[in-house]
């Protein structure tokens, strides 16, 4: 959603990925405390950077309606989840990519 004039089909895709990581980042709420490493408060730190608050109403279309201000909150994001599980920057660049579609799998 950075570059210039995404089409249609990049927000959707776009707005379909994040949406894919606000459910990813809820379910570990799912998971005892005891089993892993990122806390509730971080959690929910995440989801507020997504614009999908734990409690409110969230607002992930404003990724597409306002990017300049909005897009850098994915890297922030990242950054923490980097610092938390401790990532390499090669993995973070990895998870980017949907390896299942690319591969066809």
């Amino acid at each position: 959603m950075s570059g210039t004039n995404p089409t249609e089909t990049q927000i959707g895709g776009a707005l379909h990925a994040i949406c894919e990581g606000i459910g990813f980042i809820q379910g570990l709420k799912t998971i005892n405390q005891s089993y892993r490493k990122i806390t509730d408060a971080q959690i929910d730190e995440i989801l507020v950077l997504f614009n999908a608050p734990a409690t409110g109403t969230a607002t992930v279309y404003t990724f597409a309606t306002d990017p300049e201000t909005e897009l850098p909150k994915l890297q922030q994001a990242m950054d923490k989840l980097k610092a938390i599980y401790g990532f390499s920057t090669q993995e973070i660049e990895d998870f980017k990519s949907n390896w299942i579609s690319s591969q066809g799998r």
